[in-house]
């Protein structure tokens, strides 16, 4: 299955449920991937957040209900998954700036968003001055800092997690990091993201390569191996606020269109201290994990 079919089948499996409670690691299970993974590829393309995309799909759905039914405002807000009316109107306040009942009487243009079609607007063909190059890597011995649960974009606390804990978590990391002993490369840190093991969040290590498994491990920290694998490394200097739009761009435009696929790995930013940056700029290598993707037989 090709990558537009995967998002289009999660967007038809949303479409098809919007009057119920939607799990979003069923929608990434009914396009065959993991959560993980497929937050990023569906944010990418169409985007926004698959629990942004269903906010918005249903607040539509509940603009269209008001004009067109008389059904009451209690009523619109319990068929699109609020549980008060309160709540109800907060949002459509929110997004559409203008109360369900003013919106009843008056019929004001509202920004109404259409299902997502994207066979049609996937941008398979799209190019980018970020060109990867593809490394493979043996096992590596990791002694680090590290914080778990994690939010994925879309879920309540993702900002507290990369605003706060994952910036916080690296300075207790930079203040403790001399510590470690028999380290590969004094220059060189990483940060690895692996996924939970249902995918609905990952956990986040700051993180040095060590030569072997028996050195000592200063107390608090942690040791792990990752296993050797196959990655398109990207590499980014600039904002730092700026890095998600690399991200979107591996995710949506560089991997549907070449040779290779998600492979449920970790995901690593490799950091060297040696390479120049102006003040405020960061740099930093995106290793995605990837495998060649699977010649699919042509039909007569």
């Amino acid at each position: 299955m090709s990558y537009i079919q995967s998002v289009q089948r999660a967007i038809d499996y949303i479409e098809t449920h919007l009057h119920e409670p939607i799990s979003l690691e069923k929608v990434a299970a009914h396009a065959s991937y993991s959560y993980f993974h497929f937050h990023r590829l569906f944010k990418a393309t169409v985007g926004c957040t698959m629990s942004e995309y269903i906010k918005r799909r249903r607040l539509t759905k509940a603009a269209y209900a008001l004009l067109e039914t008389e059904a009451s405002i209690i009523d619109i807000a319990f068929e699109y998954g609020y549980e008060s009316q309160e709540a109800f109107t907060r949002a459509f306040k929110q997004w559409f700036n203008v109360l369900p009942g003013k919106y009843r009487q008056a019929r004001p243009p509202v920004q109404l968003v259409d299902p997502y079609w994207a066979a049609k607007r996937f941008p398979v063909n799209s190019t980018s001055n970020h060109k990867p190059y593809i490394v493979t890597r043996q096992s590596l011995q990791i002694v680090g800092l590290q914080l778990e649960g994690l939010s994925l974009p879309g879920g309540s606390d993702r900002e507290q997690s990369t605003q706060v804990a994952i910036p916080t978590l690296w300075h207790q990391f930079e203040a403790r990091i001399h510590e470690i002993e028999r380290r590969v490369d004094p220059f060189v840190s990483y940060g690895i993201s692996s996924p939970s093991s249902d995918g609905s969040h990952f956990t986040y290590m700051a993180c040095v390569e060590v030569e072997a498994s028996d050195v000592n491990i200063p107390q608090g920290f942690i040791q792990k191996e990752i296993k050797g694998g196959t990655y398109a490394s990207f590499h980014y200097k600039g904002a730092a606020n700026q890095l998600s739009a690399l991200t979107n761009y591996i995710y949506g435009s560089w991997l549907p269109s070449s040779p290779y696929q998600s492979h449920f790995g970790v995901e690593m930013e490799v950091y060297d201290e040696r390479e120049p940056k102006e003040d405020g700029e960061v740099a930093v290598e995106i290793w995605t994990p990837i495998k060649k993707r699977a010649k699919q037989s042509s039909q007569k």
